[in-house]
C-alpha cells in the first residue's frame, strides 16, 4: 500500500472515531473505495484501543463497524471483524464474558463463510480467554493447544504468543499455576529473542505482549509464593507500561505490585498501589477492573482487621458482580470468603458458615481447586472458633493437601497454623510445636513477618505448656518485635486495628511475666500494648497533620478534603442556628433531618479521603513515624502514685508505680463483674439525669449512687489502697470500660469518704504519654494571656455567658462570645489556659467527629488533631466532653485525646451531662484555687471537696462529672 493511501486511511479512521454515532456509517460510505478487509481490521483495532480509554465510546465504534459491513460492503469477514470489536469491548472493558463468547463464535462462523483463516484464528484465540474467564477450562485449553500447534508449524510467533498467554491465564484461574508459569517463561524466551519486525504495528504488538507476559508471569510467581521474583517481573512490566498509551496498563501493573506487597505484609504499600490502580482504571472508565481492584483492597482490610470495612466492601462487590450476566463467579466466591472471615472475627459464626457454603458452591462449579482449599481453610478456622477440633483438623488437612500438591507454600503454611492450633488445643503439644517451627522457619527465610508472628506466638504457647519459660519469653519477644516493626510501616489511622488481633501475644507475654514475678517486665509489656497509635500520633508533633500532601499529585485530595470540611461546617452552622426551632413544625423537622443526613455523608467522605491520604503519605516517607516505649519507670514526684489497669485471662489487674520506681502488681476482679457493675451505673446515672432534667430533686438517688460507687471502690481500689495510702496525687491509666467511671467519686464505705477527699486524681492514656507531656512542658513558654470562648447555642445555654465573663475577669483573659467564639479564634499562641463553654456532642459511631459547637460550626476531634494550640490547661465546660470510644489496645478516641495531641498539657473534661448552675459555681471556685497556685487536678479536688460539704451540691451528680486529664499536677498561674 502506498504512503498516500496509508495516510488517507489513517486520516479517515481518525475522523471516523470522533464523529457522532449517527454520522459514522454515512462517512464510511463516502470513502467506500477504502473499505477493504485490512481497513476493517484497522477500524477494529481503533475501537479496541479505545477500550482502555472509554469503554462506551469503544462499543459505539465497534457497533458502527458491524453496521458498515452490513449496509455497505455486505462482506462476512468485515462483519466478523466488527463482531470481534464488539466482543473485545464486552470481554476486556465490561466483563460480560458470556456475551463476548457468543460474539466471538459468530465471528468464527462469519470467517468460515468468508473463507478467511487469519481472522478465524484470532477469534479462536479470543475464545480461549473468555472460556477461561467463564471457568470452562478444558474447552479453553483444547482450543488454545490447537492454535499453538498450527502457529508453531507456520513459525508464526505472533499467533503463538497470543494463544499461549490466554492458555496460561486459563491455567491460573483453574489453579494450575505451575503449568501457567511454564507457558509464560516460554513466551518470554520467544519475545526477548524476537528482534526484527515486519511493520510498526508488529513492533507495537511485541511491546504490548512483553508487558502482558511479564505482568502475568509476575502473578504466577506470586501465586507460587516467589514474591521477590514476582516484584522483579512486575516492575519490568510497569517499565514497559509507561511506554504504552492509556492508563490501564499502568493500572494492571500497580495492581500486581499491590498484591505482592500485600503478601509480603507491607500493607500500607499495598493499599497505596491499590489506590493508584483504582485511579488508573477510573481514568480509563474500566468499570470491571475498578470493581475487581476493590476486592484486592478488601483483602488488605481483612489483614488489618478492619472488619466493618471488609463486610461493607464485600457486600458492594457482590451486588455489583450480580449485575453482570456471567464471568464473575470467581470474584463473588472470593468476596464471600473474605466476608466470612470478617464475620468469624466478629463472632457471627452462622453467617460466616453461610458465606463459606456459597463460596464452595461457586468454586465447585468453576472447578477451582486452589480456592476450594482456601474455603476449606476458612471452614477449619470456623470449626476451631467453635472448638470443633476434629473438623478443624479434617478441613485443614484437606486444604494443606491441595496447597502442597500445587506448590503453594505460603497458603500451606497459613493452613498449617490452623492445624497446629487445633493440635495444641487437643494437647498434642509436640506435633503442634513441630508444625509451628516449620512455619516460622519458612516465614523467616522468606521475610514474611506477618506469617512468622502467629507461628512464634504458637511456639511460645507450646513452651509455656512445657514449663519452658525462657524459650517462651524469647518466642513472645520475637513475635512482639515483629508486630512493632510491621506497625510502624502503616498509616497512623490503620495501626489500632492492625494490633487488635495481636494483643493475645502481649497478653501471653504479660501472663508469663506475672508468673515469673517480674513487675518491671509486666509494666513494660502492658505499656507496649497500650495506646500505641495515640503515642505514635504524639511522635508526629503538632505540625504533622493528616491533611498534608507529601506529593504534588495529592494536592487535589487535600483540596477536596478542605472543601468538604467547609461544606460540613456550613451544615453544622445551620443545625446549630436552628437548634431552638419548634420541631413540631413538619417542614422544620424534615429540614433538620436532611441536614443531619448531609452532615453524616460529608463526614464519611472526609474520613475516607483522609485515610487515603494517610496511606499515601506513609508510603512516601523514608522514615516511618513512631514512638518507642522506654523500659524505665515514669519519674514521679513525692506523694504521687500511678495506677495502670490491664486484663489477663479476663481478670483485671493493676500496676501501681510509686515514687522511686517501686512497682506493685495486684490481681483484682473478673472483668465481667466490672462490666455488670458499669451497666448498673449507667442505668442509675441515666435515671438521675432524667430526674434532674425534669426539675426533680436528685437527693433521693444518693444511697443508690453511693452503693454503686462503693462497689467500684471495692473492685478497683480497695485491693490497692495500702500501696497509695500516703499518696496525695494519683495518676490513673484506665483500661477498657474503666474509662467511663469517675475515679474521684469512688466511695470507701468503711470510712464513708470519696477518694477525692484524700487524693487528687488525673487520668492518662498511658505512662509513656506522661513522659512526653513532661518533656513538652519544659519547652512551653506562655507568650499570651489566657483565653475564654463561650457560645450559648442561640441562647439554649443561658449560663455560659455569665460563666465566661466571670472567668475572663478572674484570669484577665481574652474573651470571645457568640459570633466571635470560633475555631479560628483559638489561634496557635501558647496560652496558660483556654476555657471553652459550649455545647458538647459525643459520637460513639464516629468518635473523630465528637465535637464542641462553636459559632462557625462544630470543633471536632478531627479538627483538633490538625491544630496546634499549646496550652497549659484546656477546660471543656461542656456535656460529655471526656467521653469517646475505646478501641482494642486501649486506643481512646475522642476530644480529650485529640486535644492532648494538639499541644494541650492538661484538661478538665466531663463524663456526663451537667447542671449549668452547678458548673458555674464549680468553675468559679476552681479558678480561685488555680489562681492561688494549685495545679489543675488539685484545684478540681479542692472544689469537689467543697461541693461534698455543701448540701445543695453534695450529690456526686453535680461535682463528679468533671475529671482532670494529662499532666495535671503542675501549677499554672
Amino acid at each position: 500500500m502506498s504512503t498516500t493511501n496509508t495516510n488517507q486511511q489513517e486520516s479517515v479512521i481518525a475522523q471516523w472515531a470522533t464523529l457522532p454515532q449517527a454520522e459514522r456509517v454515512p462517512f464510511l460510505q463516502q470513502h467506500a473505495h477504502l473499505l477493504t478487509t485490512d481497513f476493517f481490521n484497522e477500524l477494529k483495532d481503533e475501537a479496541t484501543r479505545h477500550i482502555w480509554r472509554d469503554t462506551d465510546h469503544a462499543l459505539a465504534l465497534a457497533e458502527s463497524i458491524v453496521e458498515a459491513a452490513e449496509k455497505i460492503t455486505r462482506h462476512p469477514v468485515h462483519r466478523a471483524l466488527g463482531l470481534m470489536a464488539i466482543a473485545n469491548v464486552y470481554a476486556f472493558g465490561k466483563g460480560h464474558f458470556a456475551r463476548a463468547l457468543g460474539l466471538y463464535r459468530a465471528a468464527v462462523e462469519a470467517c468460515i463463510e468468508g473463507n478467511d483463516h487469519t481472522y478465524r484464528i484470532n477469534a479462536l484465540i479470543a475464545q480461549v480467554y473468555v472460556l477461561g474467564m467463564l471457568g470452562r477450562y478444558d474447552e479453553a485449553l483444547e482450543i488454545g493447544e490447537g492454535v499453538r500447534r498450527m502457529a508453531k508449524s507456520h513459525n508464526d510467533w505472533v499467533t503463538f504468543v497470543r494463544a499461549s498467554n490466554n492458555m496460561a491465564i486459563a491455567c491460573q484461574r483453574k489453579g494450575d499455576t505451575a503449568t501457567a508459569l511454564e507457558i509464560y517463561n516460554e513466551i518470554v524466551a520467544m519475545l526477548e529473542g524476537q528482534t526484527s519486525f515486519r511493520s510498526e504495528d508488529e513492533r507495537t504488538f511485541h511491546t504490548e505482549q512483553r508487558f502482558r507476559t511479564y505482568l502475568n508471569r509476575s502473578n504466577a510467581l506470586r501465586d507460587m509464593d516467589r514474591f521477590h521474583e514476582a516484584l522483579d517481573s512486575v516492575f519490568k512490566a510497569l517499565e514497559i507500561a509507561n511506554t504504552l498509551s492509556g492508563s490501564i496498563p499502568r493500572g494492571k501493573a500497580f495492581d500486581s505490585i499491590g498484591i505482592t506487597y500485600f503478601f509480603l505484609g507491607r500493607y500500607n504499600d499495598a493499599l497505596h498501589y491499590f489506590q493508584k490502580a483504582r485511579d488508573a482504571f477510573q481514568e480509563a472508565n474500566a468499570e470491571r477492573d475498578y470493581i475487581v481492584e476493590e476486592l484486592f483492597a478488601t483483602q488488605c482490610w481483612l489483614a488489618l482487621n478492619a472488619w466493618d470495612d471488609v463486610i461493607h466492601s464485600a457486600q458492594a462487590i457482590l451486588e455489583r458482580c450480580a449485575t453482570f450476566d456471567a464471568g464473575y463467579e470467581f470474584e463473588m466466591a472470593v468476596a464471600h470468603l473474605y466476608r466470612a472471615q470478617a464475620l468469624r472475627a466478629q463472632g457471627a459464626l452462622d453467617a460466616a458458615q453461610t458465606d463459606v457454603a456459597r463460596a464452595i458452591d461457586l468454586l465447585t462449579q468453576l472447578d477451582n481447586t486452589r480456592w476450594l482449599a482456601v474455603a476449606w481453610k476458612t471452614q477449619a478456622q470456623l470449626a476451631l472458633e467453635s472448638n470443633d477440633l476434629p473438623n478443624a483438623l479434617h478441613f485443614a488437612q484437606q486444604a494443606m493437601h491441595i496447597f502442597e500438591n500445587q506448590q503453594l507454600p505460603v497458603e500451606y503454611a497459613q493452613t498449617a497454623l490452623v492445624y497446629a492450633e487445633a493440635l495444641e488445643r487437643r494437647g498434642n503439644i509436640e506435633e503442634a510445636r513441630r508444625t509451628y517451627r516449620d512455619v516460622a522457619t519458612m516465614a523467616e527465610a522468606e521475610g514474611l513477618d506477618w506469617l512468622a508472628i502467629p507461628a512464634l506466638h504458637g511456639l511460645g504457647r507450646c513452651a509455656c505448656a512445657e514449663q519452658d519459660s525462657e524459650n517462651a519469653r524469647t518466642f513472645f519477644e520475637s513475635a512482639i518485635t515483629r508486630i512493632e516493626e510491621m506497625r510502624t510501616t502503616l498509616a497512623l489511622g490503620l495501626r489500632a486495628t492492625f494490633l487488635s488481633d495481636k494483643l493475645a501475644v502481649f497478653e501471653d507475654a504479660i501472663r508469663l511475666a506475672l508468673q515469673q514475678n517480674n513487675p518491671l517486665e509486666t509494666f513494660y509489656l502492658v505499656e507496649r500494648a497500650r495506646a500505641r497509635a495515640m503515642l505514635d500520633l504524639f511522635a508526629t508533633q503538632t505540625d504533622e497533620t493528616p491533611i498534608k500532601a507529601l506529593d504534588e499529585n495529592d494536592r487535589a485530595i487535600v483540596e477536596n478534603i478542605n472543601t468538604l470540611r467547609e461544606q460540613l461546617r456550613w451544615v453544622q452552622q445551620h443545625l446549630a442556628h436552628n437548634i431552638g426551632l419548634d420541631y413540631r413544625d413538619t417542614f422544620t423537622e424534615e429540614r433538620r433531618q436532611q441536614w443531619q443526613a448531609e452532615a453524616r455523608t460529608l463526614e464519611q467522605r472526609i474520613a475516607t479521603l483522609i485515610r487515603e491520604l494517610e496511606v499515601r503519605n506513609a508510603a512516601y516517607r523514608q522514615q516511618p513515624l513512631f514512638a518507642t516505649v522506654e523500659r524505665d519507670i515514669p519519674d514521679l514526684p513525692p506523694h504521687t502514685n500511678l495506677i495502670e489497669y490491664f486484663t489477663v485471662d479476663g481478670v483485671l489487674h493493676a500496676c501501681v508505680v510509686q515514687p522511686g520506681g517501686h512497682i506493685e502488681i495486684r490481681q483484682l476482679a473478673p472483668l465481667k463483674a466490672y462490666q455488670k457493675l458499669l451497666a448498673r451505673w449507667r442505668l442509675q446515672l441515666n435515671y438521675t439525669t432524667h430526674e434532674f432534667v425534669h426539675h426533680r430533686d436528685v437527693a433521693h438517688t444518693t444511697p443508690q449512687i453511693q452503693r454503686l460507687l462503693a462497689r467500684f471502690y471495692d473492685l478497683l481500689l480497695r485491693p490497692l489502697q495500702d500501696t497509695f495510702a500516703s499518696a496525695q496525687r494519683l495518676y490513673i491509666v484506665p483500661h477498657g470500660p474503666t474509662y467511663y467511671v469517675p475515679f474521684s467519686a469512688m466511695y470507701d464505705s468503711e470510712t464513708n469518704t470519696y477518694l477525692v477527699e484524700r487524693t487528687a486524681v488525673s487520668r492518662l492514656p498511658s505512662a509513656a504519654i506522661l513522659r512526653i507531656l513532661q518533656e513538652r512542658r519544659k519547652q512551653l513558654v506562655y507568650t499570651y494571656t489566657s483565653q475564654v470562648l463561650a457560645y450559648s447555642l442561640q441562647g439554649a445555654l443561658p449560663y455560659v455567658h455569665r460563666e465566661a465573663a466571670l472567668i475572663a475577669d478572674m484570669l484577665q483573659a481574652d474573651l470571645y462570645i457568640e459570633d466571635e467564639a470560633t475555631s479560628d479564634a483559638l489561634g496557635r499562641e501558647p496560652r496558660p489556659v483556654r476555657h471553652i463553654a459550649a455545647h458538647g456532642i459525643v459520637r460513639s459511631d464516629a468518635p473523630q467527629f465528637s465535637s464542641i459547637t462553636l459559632a462557625d460550626g462544630d470543633l471536632t476531634a478531627l479538627d483538633l488533631t490538625m491544630m496546634s494550640i499549646p496550652t497549659g490547661l484546656l477546660v471543656l465546660s461542656a456535656c460529655e466532653s471526656g467521653l469517646g470510644v475505646v478501641h482494642p489496645g486501649d486506643e481512646f478516641m475522642g476530644l480529650s485525646s485529640a486535644a492532648l495531641h494538639a499541644g494541650v498539657q492538661s484538661m478538665l473534661i466531663s463524663l456526663w451531662r451537667i447542671s449549668d448552675e452547678s458548673t458555674f459555681t464549680l468553675m468559679q471556685t476552681f479558678y480561685e484555687h488555680l489562681l492561688k497556685g494549685s495545679s489543675p487536678a488539685e484545684a478540681l479536688a479542692a472544689v469537689q471537696r467543697e461541693a461534698i460539704a455543701h448540701p445543695q451540691f453534695a450529690h456526686p451528680f453535680y461535682w463528679a462529672a468533671f475529671t482532670a486529664m494529662g499532666d495535671a499536677f503542675q501549677p499554672l498561674l
